[in-house]
Formats: C-alpha cells, sequence, structure tokens
C-alpha cells in the first residue's frame, strides 16, 4: 500500500543525486494500454482543483485531461520500448522531434533523458524518466546499475500494492457490475452518519430497482437479465460525483450515497438517473426502467435502519404508482400515508405462483385479508404489521390459534442469540419462523383440517407452501430475505427434505433454525389429529432426528434453551 511513497522516494532522491531538471515514475495500465499515475520532482504540481459548492454537486462536471509534462510525454512516445523492456537515451535533437510530434514545444533547459522501465516477474510495471539540463552523454555504466537496482525495488512494491489492490478492491465489489457491494456501502453508511455527528452536514440516499426482471429474464433469459443490471450499473457510474458511493446491494437493487446533499439536489440527481436509464435502448432488449426511493438525512430519519426503511418504502410507493419514477419519502411517502394509501400491498396479485390454482386460492384469501387491513396498522408498522395481520388469520386456519407465531418468534429469537447472531440476522430469523406458513394460504382448509392421513395430492400440495409462501413475500422487497429463508425450512440436514433437496451446510443457517422451532412448536400443540405432545416427548423424538432432518448444533442449541426455561 506504500506505492505512492516509494515513487516520491524514488523521484525526489535520482533528481537529487544526479542534479536533473526533471524526474518522473508513472505506473502503467496495461487493461487499457496507458501511462496512469505519476509522481515527479523538478516541476511544480498543477493547482488542486477546486471544491464544487453545494448548488454544483447535483450535476457532475466533465474533467479536463490533465496537461501531461515534458517526461510524461516522452514516456508516452517511447511506450513500445519500455513494454520491450529496453532502456532509452534521447539526445536534445531527439526529445524534439518526440516532442514535435506531440505538438509540444522544446524547453531550453533539456539536453538529455534517460528512459528506464520498471519490470517485475516479466511484466511491465512503470517507467522513469530522468531529463538532465546539463548531460549531453548517457550516464556511466555504474550510475545506470543502481538506477537498474532501484528500478527493480520499486517494480517489486509496484506489483506487491497491485496485488494488494485487487483483493482488497474484490472484498468490497460487486464482481458482475464493478460497483462497491453490500457490506463496503453499509460500512461509508456508517461514516456518514459519524460525519454527520460532527460536522453537522446533511445526506442523502437512493435506492435503485430494476422493473422487470423476473419478465425479461423468463421471456429472453438470465443472459439479458445480467444486461440490464449491468446497464444501470454503467448509468449510476456516470450519473453521480467521485465522492458519492454506488453499490449494488443484490440482485437488481442499487444505492446510492450522496454526501452533503439535501433532498432538493438529491431529486435532480434521483431524477436525472431515472431518466439516463431509459433514456438509451439495451440491444436485444428495448427500453428498460427502474424505480427509485430517496431519502434524506437527517430530515425523515435520525437512524441508519430506519431510513432505508423508509426509502424501500419510497421506492415501492414509485413501484405502485406504475414503475418508472422517483418518490421521496417527504414529498411523496408521507403524504401517501396520511392519506390512507399504503405505499405497497400484500393483497397485490404475486407476479407468479406455483400453479395457477394457488395462485388463485392465495390471490382470493389475500383481498379477502386487506379487506379487513387497518390502514393505522400500516402506517405505523408497514407491510410487516400487514403480514404479521394476515399470518394470524393463516395460524387460526390451521388450527393454531394465536400461540403458534408468538412461541415460534420466542424461540427462534432465543436460538439466534445464543448464536450470537447480529441483531438484523437475528430478526430475520424470527420473522422467518412467524411467517413460515404464510403459504398454506394456497392450501384448502379442508386439507389443513384433516383428521387423518393426507393422499399422496394432498401431500403435494402441501410441499408447495415453502415456494408458494417466498414468493407471496417478493413484492415485499424488505421481506425478501425472509421468503428466501421460509423456501428452504423444510429442507433436511440428510438431502432428505423440499423442495430442492439441499443438504448438510448448503441449507441457510436461518432455513435449519426455523425447521427445528416450527417442528418442535407443532409438537407441543394441539392437532386436528393428535393432542400436543409434552415437552419431554417433542424433546426425544427431535433428538431421535438430530443428523437426519435437523442440524445436530441447532438441537443441543434449543434443548439447552428449552432446559433454561424450565
Amino acid at each position: 500500500k506504500e506505492v505512492d511513497q516509494i515513487m516520491d522516494t524514488l523521484v525526489e532522491s535520482l533528481h537529487e543525486y544526479f542534479n536533473l531538471n526533471l524526474c518522473v515514475v508513472s505506473l502503467y495500465d496495461w487493461p487499457n494500454q496507458e501511462f496512469t499515475k505519476s509522481k515527479t520532482a523538478g516541476l511544480d504540481e498543477p493547482p488542486s482543483p477546486a471544491i464544487e459548492s453545494a448548488e454544483e454537486i447535483a450535476v457532475p462536471k466533465e474533467e479536463e485531461p490533465r496537461v501531461l509534462n515534458l517526461g510524461e510525454r516522452l514516456l508516452v512516445a517511447c511506450a513500445e520500448d519500455m513494454k520491450n523492456e529496453k532502456k532509452v537515451f534521447l539526445t536534445r535533437d531527439q526529445i524534439r522531434e518526440k516532442l514535435s510530434e506531440q505538438g509540444m514545444e522544446m524547453p531550453p533547459d533539456c539536453m538529455s533523458a534517460t528512459l528506464v522501465p520498471l519490470i517485475h516477474a516479466g511484466k511491465f510495471k512503470a517507467a522513469l524518466c530522468m531529463v538532465s539540463g546539463d548531460r549531453s552523454a548517457p550516464f556511466p555504466e555504474k550510475d545506470m546499475h543502481m538506477v537498474a537496482d532501484l528500478a527493480d525495488r520499486v517494480a517489486v512494491v509496484v506489483s506487491h500494492a497491485e496485488l494488494f489492490q485487487q483483493v482488497e478492491r474484490q472484498a468490497v465489489t460487486d464482481p458482475m457490475t464493478g460497483l462497491f457491494n453490500r457490506r463496503y456501502f453499509q460500512e461509508q453508511f456508517s461514516k456518514e452518519i459519524d460525519r454527520f455527528q460532527r460536522f453537522g452536514h446533511p445526506f442523502s440516499y437512493i435506492i435503485v430497482d430494476l422493473d422487470y426482471l423476473k419478465k425479461i429474464n423468463d421471456t429472453l433469459g438470465h443472459h439479458f437479465g445480467d444486461i440490464a443490471i449491468k446497464h444501470i450499473a454503467n448509468v449510476l457510474k456516470r450519473s453521480v460525483r467521485d465522492v458519492d458511493v454506488v453499490a449494488r446491494f443484490g440482485g437488481e437493487e442499487f444505492v446510492v450515497l450522496l454526501p452533503e446533499t439535501d433532498l432538493q439536489n438529491a431529486r435532480m440527481v434521483a431524477e436525472r438517473i431515472c431518466s439516463a436509464i431509459r433514456a438509451k435502448e439495451v440491444e436485444g432488449i428495448g427500453t428498460i426502467t427502474a424505480s427509485l426511493g430517496l431519502a434524506t438525512f437527517p430530515k425523515d430519519a435520525e437512524d441508519k435502519d430506519k431510513l432505508q426503511e423508509l426509502a424501500d418504502q419510497a421506492l415501492y410507493l414509485a413501484k405502485h404508482r406504475g414503475r418508472n419514477q422517483v418518490c421521496s419519502v417527504s414529498e411523496d411517502l408521507m403524504p401517501s400515508l396520511k392519506d390512507g394509501q399504503p405505499p405497497s400491498s400484500v393483497a397485490q396479485q404475486p407476479e407468479k405462483a406455483q400453479t395457477k390454482a394457488e395462485s388463485e386460492v392465495a390471490q382470493a384469501k389475500l383481498q379477502e385479508t386487506a379487506a379487513t387491513v387497518d390502514l393505522d396498522l400500516v402506517a405505523e408498522k408497514g407491510i410487516l404489521g400487514v403480514v404479521a395481520q394476515i399470518v394470524k388469520g393463516v395460524d387460526e386456519k390451521d388450527a393454531y390459534g394465536n400461540e403458534r407465531s408468538p412461541r415460534a418468534y420466542t424461540i427462534a429469537s432465543r436460538i439466534a442469540q445464543a448464536l450470537r447472531l447480529s441483531k438484523e440476522h437475528a430478526e430475520i430469523v424470527s420473522l422467518s419462523a412467524v411467517f413460515n406458513n404464510l403459504g398454506k394460504l394456497g392450501v384448502p382448509e379442508e386439507i389443513l383440517k384433516k383428521n387423518g392421513p393426507l393422499s399422496e395430492n394432498e401431500r403435494d400440495v402441501i410441499k408447495r407452501v415453502p415456494a408458494l409462501g417466498a414468493k407471496l413475500l417478493e413484492p415485499a422487497r424488505m421481506l425478501v430475505k425472509i421468503g428466501a429463508v421460509i423456501e428452504a425450512a423444510h429442507e433436511n440436514w440428510d438431502g432428505s427434505g423440499y423442495p430442492k433437496g439441499l443438504k448438510g451446510e448448503e441449507i441457510p443457517l436461518e432455513s435449519r433454525i426455523i425447521a427445528l422451532v416450527e417442528t418442535y412448536v407443532a409438537m407441543t400443540s394441539d392437532r386436528p389429529y393428535r393432542k400436543a405432545l409434552s415437552k419431554a416427548e417433542a424433546i426425544r423424538q427431535i433428538q431421535d432426528e438430530s443428523g437426519k432432518r435437523f442440524d445436530p448444533r441447532l438441537v443441543k442449541f434449543l434443548i439447552s434453551i428449552l432446559q433454561k426455561e424450565s
């Protein structure tokens, strides 16, 4: 990571030792076939660009190309020799010829130039240019040996720095788009909040979601879905400043962090992004669009999680209003909630259920439930409140009464805490336990309450519950993680479960917890076909299935928690 310091030391030392007029070292970028970062001794550095004002940040400026100095121009002119590992000595006449080809006049105090490539492991990493004002002949051989030795050492440092940067970059970037990943973005988000606490500067947060990605994947194939995602990533890169942070949050979802940016300027940025995405047709797909949600800190919320949640709701208000638009928390979301119009509704039909019959049953049940949804509950707790109300109805339909969800939530939460999961991770596990039966909306009540063995066809209906539950949660981006957990909650540790036959660690940890919790709660509850088992009997049966249906490690955690509860 010390490559800048090493390059500075190299040019300053050589400049002083040989009494040079100018000494330059430039890194070479092989993919783009050009010299990039340079370090110079002997010339004044150009002044730093002025800092943009608050009014200018909404429109990024086109950067003017930097004027190359004499040494950099000579390195460009002799790039092919450098790549072929050749040292080059240029007389005054040769320097004049090289410069004239680039439209530059010959400076008066320039007698000769010596160019040395920096090579490591057979790869050209950088080049050194030493310009002398009083030497017309090449340097003595012993001096060139010293220069070559220094060049080799610096080349090693540059090579190691490149490797370190590559590993570091891979750790914080999304491989498909080259944008930052979720982890890095969250770190920068927290730093921006810290900056606000020190300096009081507001910042804004934009969430971008590609419209109709599922339709593109289903009709054209996932390859074209990837092309659409890359198109949005490229638009985002071009639409923001260097100080802004753009990341891929997952799937078709992107986020943008705009430091020191108020709502008005952030809205301009968001509208420009939305317009740029649809402005250019994507080859093989046509015009694509995106929906955007916008929130500003601390105007909309003074907590990171709350700000992201509100931006997410603003995004789904944009989806609800027809997509291809921007909705902000203060200008759009809050007024809609006051008017009794929730940003997104579980009552909307899922994009695609497992079968037509299941989709029709689930949609009818959702519409029936939506008719009694408490809008005050929606305004207070958002979509979680709506889904919780629906889950309560599912539990009653499934002959559990009101006890299943609270018990499942509590036990799952305790296991998550015992595993020392993060607060967010533990909440996903706990909510997954509550929503695990949501797919039973698509199962006829006579099957759920049947007092006896199920037929083969009826068992097939039950086996589609996890996938249907996940589909019902797909429109709710806040709950998409829970949907993935529910889908795998009936997989078994030994690979004998469904729907995908996952095995061991292939099954998400959250799903393994939910499978264990759901089984224990079901065993210790009255069912239409049997009475509740005692805690001791339930534990015995779960122990018998340890290593078969259940993760043995989690079984130990559950038993420990139940024993402490006693």
